[in-house]
């Protein structure tokens, strides 16, 4: 299932109990890759159904730790025009040393139908699962191509990675200098949420 426009009337369902992330903007090939520290990710997220739906958790798809615990600070913002705006809301996650799986914590979050970006910093380096947008990749191209003649349209811009210490997320992301390299062309780290 893919957050395709769909007609009017008509929605998919975001069914209790199960697991959304940025799948629901049409991005997949699923990897692995390592995640440090010094950036901050917004992946897209689609509330595709036609009403509020609630979310209960909000994990990651954690693959590997080596090292020492890591905290994650993870933030859900408001999207304008393709752009993350003001945030919804914040919380910490610890991903244990040696851990897999996907560590989560509780949250009362009710989003209406629509897009939302979901932010990631870190204070250490772990390996996520993610989703690959190079050019193995078939999910559209969220925030378009930079030019669509034959292989020079891949690999898509799926969203943003920016420099960023770790620290809480800014209340407004209009701190960020979107666009440009802004557009994160590599991996997107599997951020996700649960319906409640």
């Amino acid at each position: 299932m893919r957050g395709y426009p769909l007609p009017a009337g008509i929605s998919w369902p975001m069914v209790s109990g199960r697991w959304y992330d940025q799948q629901t903007s049409g991005i997949y090939n699923p990897g692995t890759s390592s995640y440090g520290t010094g950036r901050v990710w917004f992946v897209p997220f689609t509330n595709w159904s036609q009403s509020r739906a609630l979310f209960s958790r909000l994990g990651v798809d954690l693959d590997a730790n080596a090292g020492p615990d890591v905290t994650a600070n993870l933030a859900v913002y408001r999207d304008d025009n393709g752009v993350p705006t003001t945030k919804i809301m914040e919380t910490q996650l610890i991903l244990p040393s040696g851990g897999s799986g996907t560590p989560q914590v509780d949250i009362t979050l009710m989003l209406p139908p629509g897009l939302y970006w979901l932010a990631l910093t870190l204070d250490g380096t772990v390996d996520l699962g993610d989703w690959d947008t190079g050019a193995s990749a078939e999910g559209f191209s969220l925030l378009g191509d930079s030019n669509p003649a034959g292989s020079q349209s891949i690999p898509k811009a799926w969203g943003y990675m920016l420099p960023f210490p770790f620290a809480p997320l800014p209340d407004n992301a209009s701190v960020f200098s979107f666009g440009g390299q802004a557009f994160n062309t590599a991996a997107a780290p599997r951020i996700c949420l649960q319906v409640g």
